[in-house]
């Protein structure tokens, strides 16, 4: 599919309602109907959110993994930069439109239902769980790459494991003072391992500040020699890192 034919067209402006974000009508992008109805499509499947699901206009299923823009918009990755009018314009009318709508958990369910509830209905909702990840391996063979995985890093012998982006939800700042707790208060010193990207992503994300505060405030609660970050780890390399 061309690029093009997933760029909003300037006439979705006449199609929006007064605030700007809902639409009144799905199948706004007519070049992308055209697209997927040249396929013979009947129903368009979209695993990750995407606007193209609702602008395309065939009937859709789709997949919403999270709504924190509304429940936690403090967090500038969900709201800052028109983040927050993005992600409203594309879960107010993904909802509002689909034929089914697909969630994690109980929990994912309730929360579409208490922010998008006069948008979709309970019936139109459904529980699919994540499945485990694709790289699952027998024990025995991720045994094998422990000791290489490990010397690799350079990791203690016990440590505490966190993988997660250098997003400010993701409070790494919360974990760093634990581990200062430990060693201030109880004489225990707990290596903590961290893993996940520590740049790129769009501005609002702004990974390489919250990755520059957390080892500013390790550094100041006097326990850098505790941290040890690994950056980006593969795949591969998590399940023997876990053991």
């Amino acid at each position: 599919m061309e690029a093009v034919i997933a760029t909003q067209p300037q006439e979705i402006q006449s199609k929006l309602e007064d605030d700007g974000i809902g639409l009144r009508e799905p199948g706004v992008n007519l070049r992308a109907n055209r697209f997927f109805r040249a396929l013979g499509l009947d129903l368009l499947i979209s695993p990750a959110p995407s606007p193209l699901a609702f602008e395309c206009g065939l009937p859709y299923v789709i997949a919403i993994h999270d709504l924190q823009h509304r429940l936690q918009p403090e967090f500038p990755e969900v709201s800052n930069g028109g983040v927050w009018q993005r992600r409203e314009y594309l879960f107010r009318n993904a909802t509002r439109f689909a034929e089914g709508i697909l969630v994690d958990s109980e929990t994912g369910k309730e929360d579409v239902l208490q922010l998008y509830g006069n948008h979709t209905s309970s019936e139109r909702i459904h529980v699919l769980p994540f499945l485990p990840a694709f790289q699952i391996e027998p024990e025995l063979a991720v045994q094998s790459r422990v000791a290489a995985v490990r010397q690799r890093y350079q990791l203690p012998e016990r440590f505490f494991f966190y993988p997660a982006q250098f997003w400010l939800h993701k409070n790494h700042a919360r974990l760093l003072h634990a581990i200062h707790i430990l060693r201030a208060n109880y004489q225990i010193d707990a290596p903590l391992v961290l893993a996940g990207s520590n740049s790129g992503g769009p501005p609002e994300e702004a990974r390489d500040l919250v990755f520059a505060n957390a080892m500013t405030l390790a550094k100041q609660l006097g326990i850098e020699d505790l941290v040890h970050y690994l950056g980006y780890v593969a795949d591969d390399e998590m399940a023997p890192i876990y053991l």
